[in-house]
Formats: structure tokens, C-alpha cells, sequence
């Protein structure tokens, strides 16, 4: 007759939770690694909504103000215009229509009297300086679109400034036209949405 050995309910207990526990062991990495890799790569499609690769940017055509720093003989000219806010938001408006004659570099170099500069009838009032060099600036501006060409007849252009116009005529013999007597045109028009740049190798306002 075949003797049984009773096992005490407490070593059953644990026989049975330490293989229960070396089954969680075995699946536990594996579903482990599975999660990490899923979250090593996450979908972020949910953040680029309406927006692809190809989308294009919103950039309309040159304004004036866009295409003078692009001008490295007109740098000069740029920060002058640069002084005057109410200047500034008229050559960057695309719907503007002006034209704009801009001395050179080379021009406002030679000047004697910088049209900034503060003078001697001024009596130091730097306002009455900053008021002339606001309308230096206003009288190199014409509030419409001038397209300049050989067979252009001789006329006044009003500017901005009320203290201003600029006097078109032909060049005798050169063809092409000159400004105020002895400005020339410096190159070739240059067009913006907003109007027309000039460059000129004189100033067009007395100083």
C-alpha cells in the first residue's frame, strides 16, 4: 500500500505564487519592450495640422521699403528714411503708390552740410533741424508713379514736401532725362508694388 505524504497548505501557497511570479517575469520584459518602442516613436502628425511640407509662406511682392536694403549704394538714404516713422509706414504700405528718387551713397558723402545737422539760424533748436531733414527726406518722394523715359516732356513732379518739386527735362544730346538741371538717373528704374525707386547721383532738395 502506497504511502502519501500530505504537504502543509502553506508550501502550496507558495509553490503556486512563485510560479505565477516566474510567469509574469517571462512576459513582463516583453510587453515592456514592446511599450517603450511605441513610445520611442509617437505620432506627432496630430501637431502639424494644416501645415505641410510644401505649404507656402505668405509673402506678398516688394514693397519699397523691401527692395532699398537690398541697394547697397543707397544705405545712406535707407537710414535717413528710417528717422521718420510716418515715412517709413508710407514706402512699406503695398497700397502706396509713389516714387522715390534716392541720392546715392556717394552723393550725401559730398554734401558740405549734412541735412541732418543742426545750424547756426537753428539757435540750437533741434526741432527746427529734425523739421528740415524730415522734409529733405519728403522731397525725394513723389506721391504718384513717375515712369521716367527718353521721350518724357519736360514737367514739375510735387512731393511730398510742400517746401518741393522736382523738375523733369531732357537730356540734350545723352537722351534720358535730367532732374533739376544737373541730377542724373543712376541705372535703371527699379519697380515695387507700391511704386517705383530711383536712384540719383544728387540731392534734389536745396540744402
Amino acid at each position: 500500500m502506497r504511502k502519501f505524504c500530505l504537504l502543509p497548505p502553506s508550501f502550496i501557497f507558495f509553490f503556486l505564487f512563485t510560479s505565477s511570479f516566474a510567469q509574469l517575469v517571462i512576459v513582463f520584459p516583453q510587453n515592456f519592450h514592446d511599450l517603450m518602442s511605441s513610445s520611442q516613436t509617437p505620432d506627432l502628425s496630430v501637431l502639424n495640422v494644416g501645415q505641410t511640407d510644401d505649404t507656402p509662406y505668405n509673402i506678398g511682392p516688394p514693397t519699397l521699403e523691401d527692395l532699398l536694403p537690398k541697394e547697397k549704394d543707397l544705405t545712406m538714404f535707407m537710414d535717413s528714411l528710417r528717422d521718420f516713422p510716418d515715412v517709413l509706414k508710407k514706402i512699406s504700405d503695398p497700397n502706396e503708390t509713389l516714387t522715390l528718387f534716392a541720392p546715392i551713397n556717394r552723393a550725401l558723402l559730398n554734401l558740405k552740410v549734412k541735412p541732418n545737422a543742426i545750424r547756426e539760424e537753428d539757435n540750437d533748436d533741434e526741432a527746427a533741424a529734425r523739421e528740415r531733414f524730415h522734409q529733405f527726406v519728403l522731397g525725394h518722394i513723389v506721391p504718384n508713379s513717375v515712369s521716367l523715359k527718353p521721350e518724357t516732356s519736360d514737367e514739375e513732379l510735387k512731393t511730398l514736401s510742400n517746401l518741393t518739386t522736382i523738375h523733369v527735362q531732357k537730356a540734350e544730346g545723352k537722351g534720358g532725362v535730367k532732374l533739376n538741371d544737373d541730377v542724373n538717373i543712376v541705372g535703371k528704374q527699379i519697380e515695387a508694388v507700391n511704386g517705383i525707386l530711383y536712384k540719383v547721383d544728387n540731392v534734389l532738395v536745396n540744402i
